[in-house]
């Protein structure tokens, strides 16, 4: 089954409450998060794993201090005490999403839906996808734009192997895995996975995820 989660930022500055949530992360994300200048791409980077580590959680019953990250095959990171558990993190300007597969190695895009930068497709898209984009059939380019541009991203991160010269031979309309396309708010969201089932979307604050971790 698949599990997403998806926060949206409300609040861009990193504050002295906000700082409290590093705790709840490993040391490799706080230089990782300290390596960052702009405090919105530090949030985000905070946010994700906490997403992933709510989302194990929920899942397993596992405590927070007992999950352990470690970098697998193609910089993929895992639990290392979990075989069946495989996830993946995706961020945009003010927002970042997590989905979680108890089956198969998984991969997320998601992007902020503005005015498509068409000239970059020769680029990015396999022909079979330009083709689909501009179909006359397709009444809404603009949104087809993203539907494509998240299939691909999520497909070469399920993947582990990233963007490459080779990105214009890979045809996502061709491959047999499953694509989970949402429309969040001002965002498209695209998973992909062997998996046909979506099991379920969370959506939550800053507030609520803060919670999550610091009772008061």
């Amino acid at each position: 089954m698949i599990f997403v989660y998806n926060l949206e930022l409300k609040n861009t500055d990193f504050s002295h409450q906000t700082k409290q949530l590093l705790n709840y992360v490993s040391i490799d994300r706080i230089k990782k998060i300290q390596s960052y200048k702009f405090s919105v791409d530090q949030l985000l980077s905070l946010y994700g794993e906490l997403l992933v580590r709510k989302g194990i959680m929920d899942l397993t019953g596992m405590k927070n201090e007992e999950i352990d990250f470690n970098i697998g095959l193609y910089g993929k990171p895992y639990v290392m005490q979990l075989d069946g558990i495989f996830f993946n993190i995706s961020h945009t300007r003010d927002c970042v999403c997590c989905c979680l597969s108890t089956e198969h190695q998984i991969g997320i895009d998601v992007e902020r839906i503005q005015s498509p930068p068409y000239e970059i497709m020769r680029d990015f898209f396999h022909p079979n996808e330009i083709k689909m984009i501009n179909s006359p059939k397709n009444d809404d380019r603009d949104n087809l734009f993203y539907e494509m541009w998240t299939r691909k991203e999520a497909y070469l991160k399920r993947k582990g192997i990233g963007i490459n010269q080779e990105i214009t031979k890979c045809d996502t309309l061709q491959v047999e895995d499953c694509f989970h396309t949402l429309r969040i708010k001002n965002y498209f969201c695209t998973i992909c996975s062997e998996e046909s089932t979506l099991h379920s979307l969370t959506e939550l604050s800053e507030r609520e995820l803060f919670n999550y971790f610091i009772k008061e």
